[in-house]
């Protein structure tokens, strides 16, 4: 466990990791929206507008939370950056996609500017940070917003309990920095577990899917339903919660790569 617990702290603390997670969701929007092998040619124009977005937001939040940086400037200079793309993206007919964007970009920087601070906002932003990351992929390629926002209230979910869990790892930073996060209010392990909760709403909603995006991540929240029962019997603290972390990561990373090469190959 040593080696899980080093190896989970450098992962807690690589901004790469998150950035892939997050970039990784609009891809499987798009894959799921799409019908065609032919119509994969577009997602690189996706690719790229989602990860400056991406590198915008993650920009953002380290420089609210990290004293010294120029926030106005690194703000301007980001946003007249993507509002040039948003404007060639728009030009490009992906209008749908260009606003779940620009609602992205809103949603997340609210959150590092103030959201944080208490735990029912830092939750809400979180929900619908990745109903926004994985709509606008699927916007990209199709037009169908009651989809979109299925899709959307499934990841929406499961980055709010992911969040949760999250912000039990952080509790002692977040509490010397005065965030009244859930972990902070209502205790570490209680707000740990609760984060099951939306996992398991969201998992749910899958449940009239019948495809092999349902059976991927279904499987997926099996093992991670495992992995809470084997950590909750060894007891929850702040090394195993991370180790929980780092595992749920690769086992949802897992089958969204498995996804997306059975989704590829079935076009």
């Amino acid at each position: 466990m040593d080696t899980l617990e080093r190896l989970a702290k450098v992962a807690t603390r690589s901004r790469l990791v998150e950035f892939v997670f997050a970039g990784g969701l609009p891809i499987i929007g798009y894959c799921l929206a799409i019908a065609t092998v032919s119509e994969l040619e577009a997602i690189w124009l996706m690719m790229l507008v989602t990860g400056l977005t991406g590198f915008h937001i993650l920009a953002f939040n380290d420089a609210c939370f990290k004293p010294g940086r120029n926030i106005r400037n690194l703000l301007g200079m980001h946003i007249v950056g993507l509002g040039m793309l948003y404007v060639v993206v728009w030009q490009q007919g992906h209008h749908a996609a260009v606003i779940a964007l620009a609602l992205m970009v809103v949603n997340w920087d609210l959150y590092a500017w103030a959201g944080k601070r208490h735990w029912f906002p830092s939750i809400l932003h979180h929900c619908i940070g990745g109903a926004l990351h994985v709509g606008a992929g699927y916007l990209f390629a199709s037009s169908d917003w009651r989809s979109a926002a299925m899709y959307g209230l499934y990841f929406g979910l499961a980055m709010a309990g992911a969040a949760m869990h999250h912000e039990a790892i952080d509790i002692d930073e977040d509490r010397d920095g005065g965030y009244r996060t859930g972990a902070v209010r209502f205790g570490m392990r209680w707000w740990f577990f609760c984060g099951a909760i939306p996992m398991t709403v969201a998992h749910l909603i899958l449940t009239r899917e019948g495809t092999i995006f349902e059976t991927t991540m279904v499987s997926a929240f099996l093992c991670y339903g495992i992995l809470l029962v084997l950590f909750a019997a060894r007891g929850i603290n702040h090394q195993h919660a991370m180790v929980f972390r780092m595992c749920c990561r690769i086992t949802y990373g897992i089958a969204g790569a498995v996804y997306l090469y059975l989704r590829v190959r079935g076009l």
